[in-house]
């Protein structure tokens, strides 16, 4: 429960201050398919991690079978950190690739638009 909750707000926060974003730099006649595809999209990676931690829990549960729920949560807790500082650093790698400049200047670039 206490793990749920911090979770919850950032998820809150995460869907509010995007939303506010794609109103800003959308016009209105595609504000609505533009929000539709960003819930669509938030859903899907929410649904792809929780499919890949499961997968990740039942292979160590099999692995580990004396450790128990517990140890198997815990010991499944320890690499998810590297996974997203791995994804943070590709989609920044990305982001510059894509658009060869930082990322301050690719949102002001959308800005002005």
């Amino acid at each position: 429960m206490l793990c749920a909750v911090p979770i919850w707000v950032a998820m809150r926060f995460l869907h509010y201050f995007l939303s506010h974003y794609l109103n800003l730099v959308t016009d209105s006649k595609r504000r609505a398919t533009v929000l539709s595809f960003r819930g669509l999209a938030m859903n899907l990676g929410y649904g792809g991690i929780t499919a890949a931690f499961g997968i990740q829990s039942a292979a160590l549960a099999k692995r580990m079978p004396e450790a128990g729920e517990i140890g198997v949560f815990a010991s499944a807790l320890k690499a998810w950190p590297w996974v997203f500082a791995g994804g943070v650093l590709a989609l920044i790698a990305i982001t510059h690739w894509r658009c060869r400049c930082s990322l301050t200047r690719a949102v002001e670039a959308a800005k002005v638009k």
